[in-house]
């Protein structure tokens, strides 16, 4: 049938997502659901384990409440080798759409150097999943110009110079290809948005790591044994005037 080609077809979409380290991308439905998985993983414990069906239900639970918003979850999971540990879940879904599009990456992989990239990279594999989903569902000609606005929007923000503006006129119909531009142009507009905080807090913290620099190397030179005797000298300089 139509929707296991699609089914079938986003598995293997999804299998070619290359996150940094272990992360991946996955779709339940409204219920928690397990829709598709990436080709090649097995997720089955997210319905036959106590804590797969706890974590199911907590994300659907937490579906979010406008088109194109973005649910953070902070949850503990065992999809590494059966090992307990905490992972990030981002929940986005699509107002034409009753299925939920859930991005999972391990917290420490995202507390390392590089974390900006790694949440870029969840945005730029929601946009190709939304992309892939659109053209297994409609092939006709009427939306080819609006699939190119969306993937050029992708690229462009996987290249830091996405502009909202580009998607205007897809986001402006009133079908299912309108619905999924302005889940997209509203989850790149918040990446972009979390991106400049975060250039803001790594420049901050740079600035006050070099005051502390100088700082420290101020101390030393004052605590210095030649520091120290020019100072008894220029005492006995002013008691000699």
């Amino acid at each position: 049938t139509r929707l296991s080609t699609t089914k079938l077809s986003l598995s293997n979409a999804l299998a070619e997502v290359k996150f940094n380290g272990e992360g991946f991308l996955f779709v339940l439905d409204q219920e928690g659901h397990v829709v598709v998985t990436p080709a090649r993983r097995d997720l089955s414990a997210l319905s036959n384990t106590d804590w797969g069906r706890r974590l199911s239900a907590s994300l659907a639970g937490g579906e979010p409440s406008t088109t194109g918003e973005i649910v953070n979850f902070s949850n503990v999971a065992q999809f590494r080798n059966g090992r307990s540990e905490q992972w990030q879940f981002d929940v986005s879904s699509v107002d034409s759409s009753k299925w939920l599009l859930v991005s999972a990456v391990p917290q420490a992989e995202l507390n390392s150097v590089g974390n900006s990239l790694a949440v870029r990279q969840i945005v730029i594999a929601a946009a190709i999943l939304l992309v892939g989903l659109l053209i297994g569902l409609l092939s006709s000609r009427r939306i080819v110009r609006p699939v190119q606005a969306l993937t050029s929007a992708a690229v462009a923000l996987e290249e830091d110079r996405f502009d909202p503006g580009t998607l205007d006129r897809a986001a402006a119909r009133n079908d299912e290809v309108g619905a999924l531009a302005r889940a997209f142009r509203r989850m790149a507009s918040e990446i972009v948005e979390r991106e400049r905080k975060l250039r803001d807090q790594v420049t901050q913290l740079r600035v006050v790591v070099d005051r502390a620099k100088v700082e420290r190397e101020v101390g030393e030179i004052t605590e210095s044994d030649f520091f120290q005797r020019l100072q008894e000298r220029a005492e006995e300089m002013r008691r000699n005037d």
